[in-house]
């Protein structure tokens, strides 16, 4: 299991993921995420009938938040691409997609202002797993699971999707102290 820093000046995934620690605009940016995987199902032809499932859990010292779709999934070269920066890299900067938000840099600043998560999706019967976080010495790293694998029916399950579906979770915990939430008691 290799774990990856992320190709980017770690001071530019600092200075990015200050404007996210908030619930309310990593959960904007992820359902818009979400949204426009369904458009471009529905430009491509594809039944874009699904929904956004959002979970939200409050604890004494944090938070769990998970936004799930069912829509294009991703491979596994396509999950480790997202892990590029942004700007120029994205495919809506380069004219390769439609989409809104913040060029390929919103899902990362989602994770790294809440805290540390994970994404899992699944397309074309192959599961994917990348985790988001910081390592010892506080730099931004990922660890891709070194590669991805058969998605399981328990996946499927797990992640709510059909049998054979296409889909996308992104898990972030909420521990970063500069967060405000309300007061669990």
């Amino acid at each position: 299991m290799a774990i990856l820093t992320l190709p980017v000046d770690q001071r530019i995934i600092d200075i990015d993921s200050q404007r996210f620690a908030s619930v309310e605009k990593a959960l904007v940016e992820l359902i818009t995420n979400s949204d426009d995987s369904y458009v471009r199902l529905e430009q491509a032809g594809s039944d874009a009938a699904g929904g956004v499932v959002l979970r939200y859990e409050r604890h004494d010292r944090g938070a769990l938040l998970a936004v799930t779709d069912h829509a294009e999934g991703m491979s596994l070269s396509r999950l480790r691409s997202v892990l590029t920066y942004g700007g120029a890299h994205s495919q809506l900067a380069a004219g390769g997609t439609t989409g809104r938000g913040f060029f390929g840099r919103g899902l990362k600043q989602a994770v790294f202002g809440l805290g540390h998560g994970w994404i899992e999706t699944v397309r074309d019967g192959r599961l994917s797993r990348v985790d988001l976080f910081r390592d010892e010495s506080g730099s931004y790293v990922y660890d891709d699971q070194d590669g991805d694998r058969a998605a399981a029916s328990g996946d499927y399950a797990r992640l709510g999707l059909p049998p054979g579906g296409h889909g996308t979770r992104v898990t972030i915990v909420v521990d970063n102290p500069q967060v405000t939430l309300p007061l669990f008691r």
